[in-house]
């Protein structure tokens, strides 16, 4: 037995004088874990640059918005805000990101990559949760049920025969909240087939659902205006270009939910500022070219001096870029420059284009003009369309076939 514990001893002081610790012995201490981005850095930032850096970064500012920094997407553009912190219904960014790719307003434009359903969604909880520049969350928002107030839908279900007569003739309808049951419909597909009467037929089962309504460029009068007093939901109005005048407008007059509402290139006078300023909710107007002189901006203004009011009047307007003189690079002269001199053959032989041979060089067979090559300044002629693969694929091959220069 002594000698047993004899040994157990002298292993464990072995252990011991060893110069490297056994790795079971020694736990490393945990690796202190990177700060975490956050979700402007890490999400939000690059969406902005990918979608919008093109347009509105720091090499180009259209409209004088700028979204590569925090500081420039607070400022806004030319139009006003972007963003309204935890409000994304009411942030012009996301309102132009969900409009049809046909409308001028969306953005980005349709010839540009489109942002993901993932990437809209994602610029719609940052600003949900405040647009917050530090910290922030990638978890969507829960929305908490107002007190005293029950959850649910804001109206009813739509009409489902309404909307599907919409959709056949090709006109956008989409829910603009889940939540509520609110639409946006918008005619700009084929906006200027649409009569007056025709409007009002299609949107008078959607009057109690409708919040946001495009009408550009279609014949909407004063019947549609009439009905679209009658909408208790409608916050968005665009009625840009249908030429629309004073007496057509002024049904709308009144309306309580009314927010925003564009008239631009519209047929009005001073004479529809009674028309705005009966509308209690107006926060934003677009008006111009839309007749409205410059006195009768000047009175909204001073009466209702919140009201974001766009007229176009901007003076102090610089180009964004302006494209350099063009460069030609062929040894050809220029449009309406003087003619080759006398000393330059090979340059009057390619003007002319007048093949310098009479004689195919690949096969030897009389040239047939369909076929020529412009090859160092000069026009080789051949006899069918197979020759000129073989002659450049090894011209020195060919070389002493050719006339002398």
């Amino acid at each position: 037995m002594d000698r047993v514990k004899f040994a157990l001893l002298a292993l464990a002081l072995a252990s011991c004088s060893t110069s490297a610790p056994s790795p079971l012995a020694v736990q490393q201490a945990p690796a202190p874990e990177p700060a975490q981005a956050s979700l402007y850095q890490g999400r939000i930032a690059p969406i902005l640059a990918e979608r919008c850096g093109t347009c509105h970064g720091p090499e180009k500012q259209k409209g004088k918005l700028a979204l590569h920094t925090p500081p420039a997407i607070l400022a806004g553009g030319s139009d006003g805000p972007v963003i309204v912190a935890g409000k994304p219904k009411q942030s012009e960014l996301v309102r132009r990101l969900h409009l049809p790719l046909a409308d001028e307003d969306h953005m980005p434009p349709e010839n540009r990559p489109q942002p993901s359903a993932e990437e809209i969604a994602a610029l719609e909880n940052w600003i949900a949760q405040g647009a917050p520049f530090d910290g922030g969350t990638g978890a969507p928002v829960p929305k908490p049920a107002p007190q005293n107030q029950v959850t649910g839908p804001l109206v009813g279900p739509a009409d489902p025969a309404a909307l599907a007569a919409l959709e056949q003739a090709f006109v956008h309808v989409e829910k603009a909240d889940p939540t509520s049951g609110l639409l946006w419909v918008d005619f700009a597909a084929n906006a200027p087939k649409w009569s007056d009467a025709e409007l009002a037929k299609l949107l008078a089962p959607l009057a109690p659902q409708v919040a946001q309504l495009g009408l550009a460029r279609t014949q909407a009068g004063a019947q549609t205006l009439a009905l679209a007093r009658r909408m208790p939901h409608l916050e968005r109005l665009d009625l840009r270009g249908t030429g629309i005048a004073d007496a057509a407008l002024a049904p709308i007059a009144g309306h309580a939910r009314l927010e925003s509402l564009v008239l631009a290139r519209a047929k009005l006078s001073d004479a529809s500022v009674e028309v705005l300023l009966g509308l209690p909710k107006l926060a934003r107007v677009y008006l111009w070219e839309s007749g409205v002189t410059q006195a009768g901006l000047a009175r909204l203004a001073q009466e209702r001096p919140k009201l974001a009011i766009d007229s176009g009047d901007e003076t102090n307007t610089t180009a964004l870029e302006v494209e350099p003189e063009p460069k030609f690079t062929s040894e050809a002269p220029p449009p309406g420059a003087a003619a080759v001199p006398a000393g330059a053959p090979a340059a009057v032989a390619v003007a002319s284009l007048e093949p310098i041979n009479s004689v195919c060089p690949v096969s030897g067979a009389p040239v047939n003009k369909k076929y020529m090559i412009v090859f160092e300044g000069r026009v080789i002629g051949f006899c069918c369309n197979k020759c000129p693969g073989e002659f450049w694929a090894d011209p020195e091959k060919f070389r002493s076939k050719l006339p002398a220069n």
